[in-house]
């Protein structure tokens, strides 16, 4: 149950990234990277919070962030 809580918590997260990504379309790449590790921090942080495991929150937010880039390459090409 604590993980299908963590997807979901994570696919709101990344879906309001990409929110932003869109609304700045014309900023350089660098604060695009600097929102990307932001999202990322604000990620774990929100999972740490709910479960209080750091090992849990941290490979959740990384398996997250990887699946995210992903999908979103994919739909680019």
């Amino acid at each position: 149950m604590r993980l299908f809580i963590s997807i979901v918590v994570h696919a709101l997260i990344w879906s309001g990234f990409s929110l932003v990504i869109h609304l700045s379309k014309h900023d350089r790449r660098l604060f695009e990277i600097v929102l990307l590790f932001l999202f990322a921090y604000f990620t774990y942080l929100l999972t740490y919070s709910l479960f209080k495991e750091k090992k849990f929150a941290l490979q959740t937010t990384i398996i997250s962030t990887l699946v995210y880039y992903v999908m979103s390459f994919c739909l680019y090409i």
